[in-house]
């Protein structure tokens, strides 16, 4: 008899049992953690708040990775093969996951700046300058070394460290003092004194440019670090290159600072001031010229600056801005800003954005902020996405004004004797307003238009998601 034709749309199960199907849970995980790290590495959000988000969020991992394997279960049975095994391999990830987020999450909740130690604060530690490691393989030696010489008023002055910080001073000579403290880690007193004697601090002149040379890589593998204090006159243009802490105070020249794993204090400078930076925290207070700074920090403050700010880059915690006479712009990967001045002050973290004194025109696109802006002058472009918008205008006249947000509510406060021409559109949201709108509905959404006082500029406000408040204050 004929074999019958088998219509099941079952594949037919192999000689040594059903197939057992690859489990994907955990290359799932491991994308997923991938893309987390390298949000970090580009800087979309900074490492502070991806340690947070991974300190609450964490256990979602193992949920997302339970979801897939309830899923391949599902799918196996309909098919008839058996459930992938998790595996060692998958065992270990998880426990990993499991250790490292319940130790995150402990370190989140820790105020570390509240702790102290012998009736001090905890001693810093940076491990990116191998001085832990430096710790355990030799002891630490002291050396001193003090460089003078003339220098023109109206001179030049380079400074290139590899390896400590730089503390630029003032005084009403017209001769340049080094004084150099060094730091050695070395197996021996005569390791040490030989690291320092090819190590020492160097003083060249081309013409009226002078230029230091800290030299703390003369020892080779031996790890040297020299902090360096100079006196210069006034006057006296600067250029810094170094890695380390560096603080410059009351020049009457421009200052160029190329700063990298250190903190920059600049104060008091009668001249424009440029800065590269990478990492540490950047302190501008009361310059004349204008302030250009490019690179990521951690911090940023910025006040009562006399010229113009330019900042490329961004800050991995937050930036401060205050009092700034001429245009502010800011540009990083995720947020574009354009201040046509500052009276007041400006604070912007990783998801907060709030302006006191704003005066425009000023133009600002980001997303996942929440925006305030408060005491709003001439004309405003605010875009923004996941994030509510309140903006306040104190003053007349009303410049034009266009908001535009997504999954999030607008909120606009006017004076009560405002004069301009409202258009706002909410397409799944309310529209409440003080003042006398002709507000309608319709399958596309609400929208509202008028004109309040005696007209004048245009009030745009348009939302997806979100509602709609106009408001009189």
């Amino acid at each position: 008899m004929a074999t019958p034709l088998n219509y099941s749309s079952r594949p037919p199960e192999s000689p040594r049992g059903p197939r057992r199907r690859h489990s994907l849970g955990g290359p799932v995980v491991l994308i997923l953690l991938g893309v987390f790290l390298l949000l970090g590495n580009l800087h979309v959000l900074g490492w502070p708040m991806l340690r947070h988000y991974f300190a609450q969020y964490w256990p979602a991992l193992l949920i997302l990775w339970g979801l897939v394997r309830l899923y391949e279960h599902l799918m196996a049975r309909r098919a008839g093969q058996l459930q992938a095994r998790m595996g060692a391999g998958g065992g270990l990830l998880i426990a990993a996951i499991i250790i490292v987020g319940l130790a995150v999450a402990q370190a989140d909740r820790v105020n570390w700046d509240s702790l102290q130690l012998g009736g001090k604060g905890l001693p810093e530690i940076d491990l990116g300058e191998g001085d832990v490691l430096g710790d355990v393989f030799g002891q630490q030696y002291a050396f001193s070394q003090e460089l003078e010489q003339p220098i023109a008023a109206d001179a030049g002055f380079s400074v290139n460290s590899d390896r400590g910080t730089v503390t630029i001073s003032t005084w009403e000579q017209n001769r340049i003092r080094v004084v150099v403290s060094k730091k050695i880690r070395a197996e021996s007193q005569t390791a040490a004194a030989k690291a320092d004697a090819s190590t020492q601090a160097q003083l060249g002149s081309s013409g009226k440019e002078v230029t230091l040379d800290a030299n703390t890589r003369g020892a080779g593998d031996i790890p040297v670090q020299s902090d360096v204090q100079i006196f210069l006159p006034a006057k006296v243009a600067l250029k810094i290159a170094a890695r380390g802490d560096i603080t410059v105070r009351s020049r009457k020249s421009s200052v160029n600072i190329s700063s990298s794993r250190g903190n920059v204090i600049l104060e008091d400078v009668l001249g424009d001031a440029t800065l590269a930076v990478r990492r540490g925290d950047v302190n501008v207070l009361r310059v004349t010229g204008d302030v250009v700074i490019d690179g990521t920090a951690n911090d940023v403050t910025i006040s009562d600056i006399s010229g113009a700010v330019r900042l490329n880059g961004g800050a991995q915690e937050w930036i401060r801005l205050a009092r700034i006479t001429q245009s502010v712009s800011y540009q990083s990967s995720r947020t574009t800003l354009q201040l046509a001045r500052l009276d007041g002050e400006l604070a912007m973290e990783q998801g907060d954005l709030h302006g006191n004194g704003v005066g425009g025109p000023t133009q600002v696109a980001t997303r996942s902020k929440d925006i305030r802006f408060e005491n709003v002058t001439g004309d405003l472009d605010l875009k923004n996405a996941n994030g509510d918008i309140q903006v306040r205008v104190t003053r007349l006249p009303v410049g034009a004004i266009n908001i535009a947000n997504r999954h999030a509510d607008i909120h606009v406060t006017l004076p009560a004797r405002a004069a301009c021409q409202i258009n706002a559109r909410t397409r799944h949201g309310d529209i409440n307003s003080d003042f006398g709108l002709n507000i309608t509905s319709s399958q596309g959404g609400k929208s509202a238009s008028g004109t309040i006082g005696t007209g004048g500029a245009s009030l745009q406000i348009d939302t997806d998601f979100g509602d709609i408040t106009i408001s009189k204050g």
